[in-house]
């Protein structure tokens, strides 16, 4: 019914659910027309996936260096996408501007080098902000996008 998904490149690093076993909404849902469930679907994601971007920036903020002028957790967004092939809503949390460093992106305050916080070098140890900020709010997550999701039945059913 519904994906959600965390920001990193590699699929190894994303982290995935689905809602199952909640009969009475997956039924209310199932009978809805496309349309419609992007429109209930939609709100009730981003209402959860914020609590990861914010976890997020707020994660960001603490290990950005304050003697530059770019900032990670300034560049931190999320973004939904809906599936009309599987009938399902997709978010995302990540660094505007991607991984990949362009000529011109550290003049433009693109903050690339953001992969190298998150998932270390050979020189530079870890300080991820990402996967945490996910992995550690999954429940509170979940109890938003339901109690979100509810709301938008009621509103609009």
């Amino acid at each position: 019914m519904l994906a959600a998904a965390g920001a990193l490149p590699m699929d190894t690093n994303s982290t995935s659910f689905s809602i199952s076993g909640i009969k009475e909404l997956s039924q209310n849902l199932q009978r809805l027309d496309s349309d419609m469930k992007s429109k209930m679907l939609r709100p009730a994601v981003r209402a959860g996936m914020s609590i990861a971007r914010d976890a997020a920036i707020r994660r960001a903020a603490a290990i950005d260096d304050p003697n530059t002028p770019r900032r990670i957790a300034d560049n931190i967004h999320l973004k939904t996408l809906w599936q009309k092939k599987t009938q399902s809503m997709i978010a995302a949390v990540g660094v505007e501007g991607g991984a990949r460093y362009r000529r011109g992106d550290k003049q433009r305050g693109k903050t690339t080098h953001w992969r190298f916080q998150e998932l270390g070098t050979k020189r530079h140890r870890a300080q991820p902000f990402l996967r945490p900020a996910l992995a550690n709010n999954t429940a509170a997550i979940m109890q938003e996008f339901i109690f979100e999701l509810q709301r938008q039945m009621q509103i609009r059913g």
